[in-house]
């Protein structure tokens, strides 16, 4: 049996209790703000809120259903945290990398941030699993039809 400090203690937080776990996960993504995903036992919503050139506020919203027990109600808390991503199980919370990201574009030179760049003069078009670099033709296209100069590196 697998152990270690990478290995999950707890199976009962990947556990399916509710629906039939053959439906999988859907997220839908209206870019740049809000993101909605059900995965595993739980719905839940992120809006993004760009409040200033420093700031972004970042709210979450998770749903149960009206007649879930205390035990189904703590299962689907527990797997109402951000679950999906490229840092593993967990993935870091959506305001840390806004503030990661924010501090690395006020550093001196290049820094590549993203998993899978491997040119960052150039926009891929193909992308691995859990790669990060997906998120560029999207925020370049956001970027033109905001009208925002690019910076010269």
């Amino acid at each position: 049996m697998a152990s270690g400090p990478s290995v999950l203690k707890d199976k009962d937080l990947i556990a399916f209790k509710g629906q039939d776990p053959s439906v999988g996960s859907r997220i839908v993504q209206l870019f740049p703000t809000f993101v909605s995903t059900k995965h595993l036992d739980v719905i839940n919503l992120r809006f993004a809120t760009p409040i200033d050139a420093e700031t972004t506020e970042v709210h979450y919203a998770y749903f149960a259903h009206q007649n879930d027990d205390a035990d189904m109600l703590r299962h689907r808390l527990r797997q109402s945290s951000n679950l999906l991503g490229p840092c593993g199980l967990i993935s870091m919370e959506d305001a840390s990398i806004f503030h990661r990201i924010h501090i690395g574009s006020h550093t001196p030179g290049n820094a590549i941030f993203q998993k899978g760049v491997r040119d960052p003069a150039k926009l891929e078009s193909e992308f691995s699993q859990n790669d990060e670099s997906g998120n560029l033709p999207r925020w370049e296209y956001y970027r033109s039809v905001m009208g925002f100069e690019r910076a010269q590196a």
